[in-house]
């Protein structure tokens, strides 16, 4: 299942501790721009800060819980995506997904989602994946909407980020309806 080429430029590598310098310097050259939209960029200062996290998930992984993947464009560490909240008992996943500034605009996030709603599907056995990005993250429902999500509402307030709470849309694609071929 891991390492997966989804493209001539992109691959997609489970999360593992031997990313964790990477990924820190991926996370600290992207502060900035990821604020508006990740409450979590704030809690890693170094990279055993992402150690720590990326074992957690490892072992939520393990459990058949979540599952959380590095994307590499051109072999180089581009961002990250995972189906976060896996419930077993009604068939459900969400998943979320973060890209570093230089590496947005060429499509790799969009062939990346589509990828992990595949293994969410086939290996995770899933009935419903959803998309949960905030009403002002225009790209990020982009993605959704080229992989034919369906926008089922928004959750008012829904999430706070450092001092804003933002609404979320929520996007969903049932099982019957992904379509295997697009893109």
């Amino acid at each position: 299942m891991y390492d997966r080429q989804i493209s001539e430029a992109i691959k997609v590598s489970l999360a593992t501790p031997n990313y964790s310098e990477q990924y820190f310097e991926l996370i600290d050259q992207n502060r900035h721009f990821w604020k508006t939209w990740l409450p979590w960029v704030h809690e890693y200062q170094n990279a055993s800060d992402c150690a720590v996290y990326i074992q957690q998930e490892l072992s939520k992984f393990a459990q058949g819980q979540s599952v959380f993947e590095f994307v590499f464009y051109r072999n180089q560490l581009a961002g990250g995506l995972g189906i976060f909240k896996i419930d077993p008992q009604d068939g459900v996943g969400e998943i979320g997904f973060f890209l570093g500034q230089e590496f947005v605009g060429k499509g790799i996030m969009t062939l990346a989602v589509r990828d992990l709603v595949r293994l969410g599907f086939e290996y995770f056995s899933l009935q419903k994946i959803e998309i949960r990005p905030a009403l002002d993250n225009v790209k990020s429902q982009r993605i959704a909407k080229r992989l034919e999500f369906v926008e089922e509402g928004t959750l008012r307030r829904r999430e706070k980020v450092y001092d804003r709470y933002h609404d979320l849309v929520v996007y969903g694609l049932l099982k019957e309806e992904w379509p295997r071929n697009i893109l």
